[in-house]
C-alpha cells in the first residue's frame, strides 16, 4: 500500500539512473546477498510447513489405531538395541582389561630380559 508507493518511486529513480548497471559492486553484491536470504527464507518456510505437517501425522498415529502398535514397536526395537550397547560395552571393557594385563605382563618380560 503505502510502501508500494515508495517502491514504485525508487524503482523509477533507480531506471533513471541507469539501473542496476549504475549500482557500485558491494551495492550488487548486497542486493544478491538480499535476494539469496529471500529464497532461503522461502525454503525455510517450505520445510516448517512439511516439518508441521509431519508431526500432525505422527501425533495422530500415536493417539490410536495402527499407529500407536508402531511406535510401541519402535520402542521396543530401540531398548533392545540399547541392552545390545550395554553388552558391547561390558565386554570391550574386560577385553581393555585384558589387553592391559597383556601389556604389563609384556613390559615385565622385556624388563626381565634387559
Amino acid at each position: 500500500m503505502l510502501l508500494n508507493h515508495y517502491e514504485d518511486v525508487v524503482r523509477e529513480c533507480f531506471e533513471q539512473i541507469g539501473g542496476r548497471e549504475a549500482m557500485q559492486p558491494a551495492d550488487q553484491e548486497r542486493e544478491a546477498m538480499y535476494a539469496l536470504a529471500e529464497n532461503i527464507n522461502s525454503q525455510l518456510d517450505e520445510c516448517v510447513k512439511g516439518l508441521g505437517g509431519m508431526i500432525e501425522e505422527i501425533n495422530a498415529s500415536a493417539r490410536g489405531g495402527r499407529g500407536g502398535d508402531l511406535l510401541g514397536e519402535v520402542v521396543k526395537v530401540l531398548n533392545e538395541q540399547l541392552v545390545s550397547l550395554g553388552w558391547i560395552d561390558g565386554v570391550s571393557s574386560k577385553v581393555e582389561e585384558k589387553i592391559g594385563k597383556l601389556e604389563r605382563e609384556a613390559r615385565a618380560v622385556s624388563d626381565g630380559f634387559s
